[in-house]
């Protein structure tokens, strides 16, 4: 998956994938940001999912989980 993220130190733009965790310009590390994202993004798409079944009980499990993460950054 690529992820759009922005470098804390340099605030070079960046698109990581798992295999291009560094920042382009500093070289800086943003493996950790990159999980973080990456697991809010796909608890997102799950609580989606969820809806589309109807188990809103998931759903809101999934979700819950997505903000976590997003509010980790």
């Amino acid at each position: 998956m690529i992820i759009k993220i922005k470098c804390p130190i340099c605030t070079a733009s960046n698109k990581l994938m798992e295999t291009n965790l560094q920042c382009r310009r500093c070289k800086n590390d943003l493996s950790r940001i990159y999980v973080i994202k990456y697991h809010s993004y796909y608890n997102r798409i799950k609580t989606i999912m969820s809806i589309v079944k109807k188990d809103y009980n998931e759903a809101e499990k999934n979700l819950t989980k997505a903000v976590k993460f997003s509010t980790e950054i």
